[in-house]
């Protein structure tokens, strides 16, 4: 039977086609029923002398909602680095407690109030951290238009229940 199929030209030449169509079908229905598709962020960390920042690409999974892409991408950030010579920001006690994205694509970044407490001890500043996140999610998210910093709930370097002094650049609403 097997001997017969093999030097029978047309039942191989369709076994070939039938198996092409296969193959060529599974191509195009493996991915749309497969795993979530995953795009490539930019994550910056410094180096260990804190005189540059180095680039490292990562791939995560893709979400529809900006402010859960944002989120997503931030809990990877936090994960700190995995090339040899850059140095983690944040550390893993502080946690980012909320991340809202307003409609005028304002991001408010609200974090643990160990932050407060902690920060005294770190090597970094809280201006460095903030900048180095503000660095990172501007470069990866253009759309985002500003970045609003809170520990605990209040802006920090302010009274509480204080307002921020209104400049040309922060607009009251």
């Amino acid at each position: 039977m097997i001997r017969k199929w093999l030097h029978d030209r047309r039942i191989l030449g369709l076994s070939a086609t039938v198996l092409f169509v296969l193959l060529l079908l599974s191509t195009v229905v493996l991915p749309l029923v497969g795993p979530p598709e995953r795009e490539r962020r930019v994550l910056w960390y410094p180096d260990s002398t804190r005189t540059a920042t180095h680039a490292e690409f990562r791939f995560v999974p893709y979400r529809e909602n900006p402010r859960d892409a944002i989120s997503l991408y931030l809990q990877e950030l936090r994960l700190g680095p995995a090339r040899m010579g850059s140095i983690p920001f944040l550390p893993r006690e502080i946690r980012i407690r909320s991340v809202l994205l307003d409609e005028r694509n304002r991001l408010y970044l609200d974090f643990s109030p160990e932050m407060a407490v902690l920060v005294e001890e770190l090597d970094f500043s809280l201006e460095e951290i903030e900048e180095t996140i503000r660095r990172n999610v501007l470069h990866n998210f253009p759309f985002v238009q500003e970045i609003v910093f809170t520990v605990g709930g209040q802006v920090p370097n302010v009274p509480r229940f204080g307002i921020p002094t209104l400049t040309k650049g922060r607009s009251a609403l």
